[in-house]
């Protein structure tokens, strides 16, 4: 008696993989990625002012956030000596976003915010020298207070209206939320 082999034939294995390529070609030109880094940038910069808060606490010295809207930076400096300068021994970090994010001014904003005048919007915003460069800077205090309430907004290069992301920051507590806007409407992204 023959035994019959259960395998599968060449022609039988090329057809599964087409159909499978096929497939995953439908789905992943439909998800949008430009979506996820704007989310991701969103997070890591409401991570960032946390992070610069926690350390104001922490270290119970100044601590300054300063944002350069023109290379799409955004610099955390340890105010040692709470001059509100940047000192040859004061610690700068900085963070960049991921391709395709930038500050952006977005058309409207979240309900209890500020009409946006710019990428930043706050009621006082300070101004610290980084490379050369006046920055406007939200402060951190020891007490884990920001300097000023504040939304910082971010957005991609292909500058469609759902693309708006913003990071909100309350002058007495220096709580941070972040914002997202889809279909005309901004609604609270993350906690």
């Amino acid at each position: 008696m023959r035994r019959t082999p259960h395998a599968f034939t060449t022609t039988e294995m090329l057809i599964a993989v087409s159909i499978v390529s096929i497939a995953s070609a439908i789905v992943l030109s439909r998800v949008d990625y430009t979506s996820y880094r704007l989310d991701s940038a969103a997070r890591g910069l409401r991570a960032t002012v946390q992070r610069a808060q926690a350390q104001a606490v922490t270290s119970q010295h100044n601590e300054l956030m300063a944002f350069d809207l023109v290379n799409q930076r955004v610099y955390v400096i340890d105010d040692v000596n709470n001059d509100l300068t940047v000192d040859p021994g004061d610690r700068v970090t900085s963070a960049s976003f991921q391709d395709g994010v930038v500050f952006g001014s977005p058309p409207d904003t979240w309900s209890g915010a500020p009409t946006p005048s710019g990428a930043i919007t706050a009621t006082s915003l300070s101004t610290v020298t980084v490379n050369g460069s006046a920055l406007p800077t939200i402060v951190f205090r020891s007490d884990g207070a920001a300097s000023t309430d504040a939304q910082v907004y971010v957005t991609s290069l292909r500058g469609l209206a759902t693309d708006f992301r913003g990071v909100s920051v309350m002058q007495t507590t220096g709580r941070t939320d972040w914002y997202k806007r889809s279909t005309g409407t901004w609604a609270l992204a993350g906690f």
